[in-house]
């Protein structure tokens, strides 16, 4: 009976090659394992920044101007004074009569009214500064309508000796005193009428110095329905009393 064969021992590039497999699936564990913390890191990241977008929200406050320096700005308004902290990355507009255009911090002066848009902090308090818009101060034109425009969409107004031509917009709003319920009641453009006294908030005209486009118009007619017909009753020749 032959004898049992000895064991053959590996050759060395037989025992290099399973070292070698051994050595990359280990790497690949290793790189798996990097993977997965990068994965797991990148989750936290997200849900900080999750966190901290909850805990924050975007605010605006409304407000006259009461102090100005280069580091911050005091407005005051029916809630008290408010304090904002000024810095160099903050987006100025002015509010024009058509729109808007781009200013700075240094068109701010006391007395203006201003609206700043930004983020509020954790505690609420604290408004981080993105945006100032300057509202355009507004005039005021007391006085008669004197002409219509049912075409340009504007009215001249008389008050004293000066006439002002005002431009009806489409963000006007415009209201008349209704005697009967003793109340202002909206009305539109084609309502107005030559006669009507009107007592106006508008914004400067940038070109004309003599025009202003109307934000709102109040409007009241020195002679309203009932007393006109009364009027005309009285006056009609069929209302006379006889002789």
């Amino acid at each position: 009976m032959p004898a049992a064969a000895a064991a053959i021992p590996a050759s060395p590039s037989s025992v290099e090659n399973n070292l070698n497999q051994i050595l990359s699936d280990e790497n690949a564990s290793a790189s798996s394992l990097d993977k997965l913390k990068q994965i797991r890191d990148l989750k936290d990241k997200i849900a900080t920044k999750v966190t901290r977008i909850r805990q924050t929200s975007q605010g605006a406050v409304y407000g006259q101007v009461k102090e100005i320096s280069p580091a911050s700005l005091t407005l005051t308004n029916l809630k008290g004074e408010i304090q904002i902290t000024l810095n160099s990355d903050i987006i100025v507009y002015l509010r024009t009569d058509t729109g808007r255009k781009e200013s700075s911090l240094v068109k701010i002066t006391t007395g203006m009214n201003v609206s700043v848009f930004g983020i509020y902090d954790e505690s609420k308090k604290n408004l981080d500064p993105r945006y100032i818009y300057i509202q355009s101060q507004p005039v005021r034109v007391i006085g008669k309508i004197l002409d219509i425009d049912k075409t340009g969409y504007t009215v001249t107004v008389k008050e004293n000796q000066t006439t002002t031509l005002v431009d009806f917009e489409k963000y006007t709003k415009t209201f008349r005193f209704n005697l009967p319920s003793n109340k202002w009641a909206q009305i539109g453009f084609s309502k107005l009428s030559v006669g009507d006294f009107v007592h106006i908030l508008a914004v400067k005209d940038e070109k004309e110095e003599d025009r202003v486009h109307a934000q709102k118009i109040y409007a009241l007619s020195l002679l309203t329905p009932a007393l006109s017909q009364a009027t005309t009753t009285e006056s009609s020749p069929s209302s006379a009393p006889a002789n």
